[in-house]
């Protein structure tokens, strides 16, 4: 029983530690485009 709940527990740091990285790399690709957008923007305004 001791076992399986270590098992369950490693299981689930590493499903975390996976969902995170997905989080930031999804983060950090929304903000570049967000970014890459508002300077067309502003490049189209200005000129």
């Amino acid at each position: 029983m001791f076992c399986l709940k270590n098992k369950i527990i490693s299981l689930f740091q590493n499903y975390c530690a996976i969902v995170i990285r997905v989080l930031i790399c999804v983060w950090g690709y929304t903000i570049t485009y967000i970014i890459q957008k508002w300077r067309d923007f502003l490049w189209k305004k200005h000129f």
